[in-house]
């Protein structure tokens, strides 16, 4: 599964930020976006629009895989 989970700020969210400054991501969301329990993830900020994408490990090996097959004239 490919997909990324989206984090806006919210006054009455449902998540909120640790003390070890630690974000959990809720078990439904990490399922739909195929993402197990401890597996990394790249989180890219938007500052601008006060966001956080988080990225999939899978989705990420597929951009770069696509990149390079690219960047070196072979087919995907």
């Amino acid at each position: 599964m490919n997909g990324a989970i989206l984090i806006t700020p919210t006054a009455d969210g449902a998540q909120i930020v640790g003390t070890r400054e630690e974000l959990p991501l809720p078990a439904a969301a990490r399922h739909l976006c195929g993402i197990a329990a401890g597996e990394p993830v790249l989180l890219a900020a938007l500052p601008r629009q006060n966001r956080i994408v988080v990225h999939p490990s899978n989705t990420i090996t597929a951009v770069l895989a696509d990149l390079h097959s690219r960047i070196l004239g072979a087919s995907p």
